[in-house]
């Protein structure tokens, strides 16, 4: 059972980054085989340059024309048995990078399948995931005011209708006024739940 890693942050060395390394070193000890997509590190057009075409993958030769990158991430996705995404809430939603990675990589024809009409196969049902977000404003604030868009796009709009099951929504507010005590905090509880993960997926 393989875990895929994937953090959302475009600059090295950030909390997101923390979080990640806490969440796969416990999933590793704990017996998980992790993969991860660092997209701070990696090198790709976040839209389409020519035409539609870019979004879709027909069959494995189109994938192939896409490029080496987007092949190796679609790989990894497609491998996966369990998806955990890492993402500073910015505007609300999330980075660019993360955007640009869920369109090049979430395709028609890779994570899913247009059907007659409306509807639509989910090419990669079977798989969990679990979103781990950093903010700066107050957890009630992004509930109850902004009314967690970043959660519910990345739960419905992107993973549901892939066929992909959401377990669990971390978040991790007010970051900018935050202690050392308090981010060690967050460093233990992602360290916990990555242990949790590794045995359910045995």
């Amino acid at each position: 059972m393989t875990i895929l890693v994937v953090i959302g942050h475009p600059l090295e060395g950030s909390l997101n980054h923390a979080l990640a390394e806490s969440y796969v070193q416990s999933a590793r000890a704990a017996g998980a085989e992790v993969e991860i997509i660092d997209l701070a590190g990696e090198q790709f057009e976040l839209s389409p340059q020519q035409s539609r075409s870019e979004l879709r993958a027909l069959d494995a030769d189109d994938l192939k024309s896409k490029g080496e990158v987007i092949v190796s991430m679609v790989d990894k996705v497609e491998r996966a048995n369990h998806l955990v995404i890492f993402h500073p809430s910015w505007w609300g939603t999330y980075p660019a990078v993360l955007k640009g990675f869920i369109d090049r990589v979430f395709m028609s024809g890779v994570a899913f399948e247009y059907g007659e009409g409306n509807s639509w196969k989910r090419l990669w049902s079977g798989k969990t995931a679990r979103i781990f977000t950093t903010m700066d404003s107050p957890s009630w604030f992004d509930r109850l005011w902004y009314r967690a868009p970043s959660a519910h796009s990345l739960k419905y709009p992107v993973l549901w209708y892939v066929g992909i099951k959401t377990i669990g929504i971390s978040r991790f507010p007010e970051v900018r006024s935050s202690s050392d005590a308090t981010r060690a905090g967050w460093l233990k509880k992602v360290a916990g739940i990555a242990g949790k993960d590794a045995r359910k997926l045995r």
